[in-house]
């Protein structure tokens, strides 16, 4: 008889990738994100490095945790560990993730495809040199990603 072993509230094991990614930091920028470039994404690890809430006022540098993506192709694997207080995976566990990735002009898609998701998210993106980053509207909330191609 066929099956899966393990319980129905597990996370699959989306990936194998080992998280050496280095702290991020989150910082506040009074003014509104840049205007979006598009460019051509380069295949390779990359690191977040920093986030940058946007039409904040005032002084903020946080740790936000780790996070390491693998760009191959159309397939975006990612690793995180977003708990800031330290190395207590009980307090926010170590996520594995991929995606399926398009661009068309300054936009950028993603699908997740483990574990699975529901819909396409979209954000606009610029790729430049070895950085990439992300503006993401959540909610109202205007954030920049930051990720160093390794």
């Amino acid at each position: 008889m066929g099956g899966s072993s393990g319980t129905a509230d597990e996370v699959p094991a989306c990936n194998d990738l080992v998280l050496d990614a280095p702290d991020h930091f989150l910082s506040l920028d009074s003014g509104p994100p840049p205007t979006a470039k598009g460019g051509d994404l380069v295949e390779g690890t990359y690191f977040l490095t920093r986030s940058v809430w946007y039409e904040q006022a005032g002084s903020l540098e946080t740790s936000l945790g780790r996070a390491k993506m693998v760009l191959t192709g159309t397939t975006w694997q990612g690793v995180e560990d977003l708990d800031s207080l330290g190395d207590d995976d009980s307090l926010e566990p170590t996520r594995y993730s991929t995606f399926d990735v398009a661009t068309r002009g300054a936009t950028f898609m993603v699908t997740q495809t483990c574990p699975k998701a529901a819909a396409t998210q979209t954000m606009e993106y610029t790729a430049e040199g070895n950085t990439l980053t992300l503006y993401i509207d959540d909610s109202g909330a205007l954030f920049g990603q930051v990720f160093e191609r390794q």
